[in-house]
């Protein structure tokens, strides 16, 4: 006898599964202990300008380190790995001032907060990944490739020249066993 699965309900599992789907996190882990996935709405703001009262137009120009504040109140400082946990500024400034949803890693232990940005979303618009560093990096140093811009970067390869890549001059890491 054969068996026939009811086409009614592989629909529902599939409606269930695309519904489910649509609550998950773009966000990659990167197995930080105290990460967790986080998807919010919230305000860019000038970090330093919420702090003290200093206030320039446009966020500081992409000179200050930019935040994104929620609407309880919370200061969140937004960072990206790439850029000493700096470098979500070329992609949150085009949006200084506006609402925007964010969706990346909040990480917290007993001494801090931060949110690893990794994607953002307009009202209205699509979902964007945070990678204009990379973007920016391309522009300025055509030729060079941005997907890992730190790897290419002349004022990183001077330093690492200079102080090895260990930080002490003259001292390498050992060799990776055979």
């Amino acid at each position: 006898m054969k068996r026939f699965f009811p086409i009614s309900l592989f629909s529902g599992v599939l409606l269930l599964g695309l519904s489910l789907a649509s609550v998950v996190h773009a966000a990659n882990s990167w197995r930080i202990p105290g990460e967790e996935l986080a998807r919010f709405d919230a305000k860019v703001v000038d970090v330093l300008c919420e702090l003290t009262g200093d206030c320039p137009a446009n966020c500081g120009g992409g000179k200050r380190q930019l935040g994104v504040l929620r609407p309880d109140g919370t200061l969140v400082l937004a960072v990206k790995s790439q850029n000493f946990f700096a470098g979500a500024v070329p992609d949150l400034l085009p949006h200084c001032g506006e609402t925007i949803t964010v969706d990346g890693l909040l990480i917290k232990d007993e001494h801090m907060t931060m949110f690893a940005l990794q994607y953002i979303k307009t009202k209205g618009g699509k979902w964007q990944k945070a990678d204009r560093r990379g973007d920016d990096f391309v522009a300025d140093n055509p030729g060079k490739k941005g997907n890992q811009w730190f790897r290419h970067h002349p004022v990183i390869d001077a330093h690492l020249k200079k102080n090895g890549v260990l930080g002490l001059p003259g001292v390498d890491p050992l060799p990776a066993k055979q």
